[in-house]
């Protein structure tokens, strides 16, 4: 996994929750689903299904919250 990430430029942490203890924890229903944490660590925004599903805007929404996350002090 380490080095595939690294193939592909990935640099932010990545989970590999096989036993689907983090899943469980997070009360995760639905795959995939995406989470923005805000500078403390705090879980603020969350995504469940594909960002652009059907037309959907979820990528330029979640882009917008990413934004407004790092503007925060």
């Amino acid at each position: 996994m380490k080095k595939k990430a690294k193939e592909h430029g990935l640099l932010y942490p990545i989970a590999i929750d096989n036993s689907a203890k983090n899943w469980q924890a997070w009360g995760n229903r639905w795959w995939p689903c995406t989470y923005l944490l805000d500078k403390q660590g705090y879980g603020r925004y969350r995504w469940d299904g594909e960002l652009n599903w059907k037309e959907l805007k979820g990528e330029e929404l979640m882009r917008k919250r990413i934004e407004e996350l790092l503007a925060e002090k």
